[in-house]
This record gives C-alpha cells, structure tokens and sequence, in this order.
C-alpha cells in the first residue's frame, strides 16, 4: 500500500506548482502581517514573490521574451530586497518600492496563470 501526500488531495501532475503556491502564499502571508499600505511589497515578499517566478518558468524552454524581462527584473528587485533586509538598509521609496508594486502576490499568482491560459504563447 503507498501513501499519498495530503491523501492525494493534490493530484501528481500537480506537485510541480507546490513551490510557486507556496512562495505565493508566503508573499500575502508577508504583506498582511506587515500591515504597510495599499499596494506596498516588503522586501522580503519581492524576494519571495521573484523567486516564485523563477522556480516556476525556469523549467520551461521557451518563454517569451517580453516574460523573461519581467522576471529578470523582479529578481533583480528581489534579489536588492533580500540584501538589503540582509545588512538591514533602508531602500528609496522613489526608486525601490515604486517598481516593486508592480510584483505584489496577486500579479505573480497571474504571471504563473498566464502559463496556463495562454500555452501556445511558450511553444
């Protein structure tokens, strides 16, 4: 007899998105317990959220370009974010945080549904 994880409530073909979930969940989960203002991203959930995007279409072989943009710049921004929470420096709110509103947890979760909508975009 084998043992499914979480009694096979998530079908096989499925466990490849448990790492992007995850970092999609850890995102909001960052977000409201920082209570910042509308629209605002921690550095920490820019790291996270980048990094969903990462795990989640570095397998794929052909992204389109204008994709592999936006995820290069979101790993850009997260990668600045975790140094900086790191070495616990304050980053410009003109120059930092102004970019990473365009990759709050909902965005990424819509970025890695594009996927899904849209197949024929990576073929």
């Amino acid at each position: 007899m084998s043992w499914d994880i979480l009694f096979g409530l998530i079908p096989s073909e499925y466990h490849y998105l448990i790492i992007p979930a995850s970092f999609f969940i850890i995102g909001i989960a960052i977000k409201y317990r920082l209570k910042e203002g509308e629209g605002y991203v921690g550095r920490l959930s820019m790291f996270s959220n980048s990094m969903a995007l990462l795990s989640f279409y570095a397998p794929i072989s052909k992204v389109p370009i204008g994709m592999i943009l936006i995820i290069d710049f979101a790993i850009i921004l997260g990668i600045i974010g975790i140094f900086s929470y790191a070495f616990n420096k304050k980053l410009s709110h003109e120059n930092y945080y102004k970019y990473t509103r365009w990759f709050d947890s909902i965005v990424i979760g819509l970025l890695i549904l594009i996927y899904y909508i849209s197949p024929s975009w990576f073929t």
